[in-house]
């Protein structure tokens, strides 16, 4: 049984936009980075038909789920979803404290 999503999220680029995501595409090295900007190009919608979920995940290589997420946080937070990685702060080692390893015998030669 097909549910219905509650909401529709599609983006409405101007061209400026659709400049920045471009280049950022091209000059970023994450592939999550890439998939969003290629996302966001699939769904901007400016004067022609809204694709759906399926196709716009068909055309950037990703699920539906991530197409859906990617389009929501772009909606709320704008480029800054792009731009700021996400962390697990328990896996964010830069928290970590500097340990040095210990040998017996060693006298910092």
């Amino acid at each position: 049984m097909d549910m219905a999503r509650s909401h529709s999220y599609h983006s409405h680029l101007s061209e400026k936009e659709r400049k920045v995501i471009r280049h950022f595409q091209k000059k970023t090295s994450s592939s999550n980075a890439r998939t969003q900007c290629a996302i966001l190009l699939a769904a901007d919608s400016n004067g022609r038909n809204e694709k759906s979920y399926a196709e716009i995940a068909l055309y950037s290589g990703a699920c539906v789920g991530t197409v859906i997420k990617t389009l929501a946080e772009f909606l709320e937070s704008g480029f800054a979803m792009m731009i700021t990685p996400e962390r697990n702060s328990n896996l964010d080692t830069a928290r970590l404290p500097v340990t040095l390893p210990q040998k017996e015998g060693y006298a910092g030669r």
